[in-house]
């Protein structure tokens, strides 16, 4: 934090660095209520890559004719903002845009188009938008944008999302299910990864399903698993997402497509044991696995078994979420975190995967752990010579304890 008697300072720095023609600018500063009082950094000719992480308001005149790399934090009045930023940056490549409709939410507007903030760029090919509170409509029409990222998981109001992007390759969201419009198929997609929530009073399923149909295509497709839940799992009304009966997923299978280019799936579980059924989100999975025939590589960013805690219950939930016919085919599975209160849960989900993984060429722990848990998982029996077992985080921490544990396994 710093002091408010250094603001003048910190604008004088930044009037500094403009002056030394300066190409590239990062400025964070973590002051409440902060703003930059330094109109020239909008219209220096020479910057190439600009990043404001701090809330700011732009000025009437934008000339940035070298700029390709943008990212800023806005409030304000946004729609006015997002336009002169694009038209003032001709050479834009990336743009990283926070939106606080909050601070506007009350103020009012005779044009019937104030609402619509439009992020179409003539050579934007990185977008990243995020959006907090208040109703607009967000446009993006583009035939060269590659990378697109969506942002609003807690938005609440009026939501419409308009996509015009038939080139992109790579696709995020986590944003509320309904309220989307993609104008064109998203045919070129590489990779996505998709958060979607099912707001209040907004009951059908086949909101949420229909993200995973858009993206069919993908080769790479993280899931965040709270889209599980969304589509299986029954809460209380009051809160802001609605989750929907454990049946919904099933009967919602004969939607759900066929990612035949699928080779690669990140799983991203919630583990607040108070709002997931985590057991009836591991459940669904099953489904999903069966439509991705051409699957070689599997990630948990968390792992979150709920109350399970008997080793026979742990074997039924395993079995019938992660069937061997699917685990026998893959070759590459990660574990990017471990939760600590549910060690023991995780660690013989482990010993599954690495038993029943038949094809498996490399298991990979990147989590930090003691010696005694890396010597656990390294005497676990293998299906598959070939399997080697990556500990990294470990060997950062005990390098010579690994190797030493390594190698006597490997001897018998």
């Amino acid at each position: 934090m710093v002091d408010k008697k250094f603001r003048s300072l910190i604008d004088s720095w930044i009037s500094a660095a403009l002056l030394f023609n300066v190409q590239e600018l990062e400025i964070f500063v973590s002051i409440r209520h902060y703003a930059i009082n330094c109109p020239g950094i909008l219209t220096c000719k020479t910057l190439v890559s600009l990043r404001l992480l701090v809330d700011s308001e732009v000025p009437s005149l934008v000339v940035l004719p070298n700029l390709k790399v943008l990212h800023m934090s806005l409030k304000g009045q946004v729609v006015d903002s997002v336009r002169r930023l694009i038209q003032g940056c001709p050479l834009l490549e990336e743009l990283d845009v926070a939106l606080d409709l909050q601070s506007v939410e009350d103020e009012e507007t005779n044009d019937a188009e104030a609402d619509v903030v439009d992020f179409s760029g003539p050579s934007i090919k990185r977008l990243r938008i995020e959006l907090w509170g208040g109703e607009c409509t967000v446009l993006v029409d583009s035939g060269v944008l590659e990378h697109l990222a969506y942002d609003a998981p807690r938005h609440d109001g009026e939501h419409q999302v308009i996509f015009n992007v038939p080139n992109l390759t790579h696709f995020s969201y986590s944003a509320p299910a309904i309220g989307v419009n993609f104008i064109q198929n998203l045919n070129s997609l590489v990779e996505a990864s998709i958060g979607a929530g099912l707001c209040k009073d907004q009951l059908n399923s086949r909101d949420a399903i229909d993200h995973l149909i858009r993206v069919k295509t993908v080769k790479s497709l993280s899931l965040r698993q709270d889209i599980l839940e969304d589509v299986i799992y029954s809460d209380d009304k009051s809160l802001l997402l609605w989750f929907i009966s454990m049946k919904a997923l099933y009967d919602s299978q004969d939607f759900l497509p066929i990612f035949k280019n699928l080779t690669s799936l990140t799983l991203v579980c919630s583990c607040n044991p108070d709002e997931t059924d985590h057991i009836l989100s591991w459940k669904a999975l099953a489904s999903l696995f069966g439509k991705a025939p051409s699957l070689e590589a599997l990630t948990f960013w968390k792992v979150c078994l709920g109350n399970v805690i008997e080793n026979e219950e742990l074997e039924c939930l395993f079995s019938e979420a992660l069937p061997i016919c699917f685990i026998k085919l893959l070759k590459e599975i990660e574990f990017k975190f471990l939760y600590k209160e549910e060690e023991e849960c995780q660690l013989k989900l482990i010993e599954y995967l690495l038993k029943n993984g038949k094809a498996l060429k490399k298991m990979t722990v990147g989590h930090f752990l003691m010696p005694s848990v890396c010597r656990r998982i390294l005497s676990f029996k293998r299906g598959s010579e070939d399997c080697e077992i990556v500990l990294d985080e470990a060997k950062k921490n005990f390098g010579d304890i690994c190797d030493d544990l390594q190698e006597t396994l490997r001897k018998g």
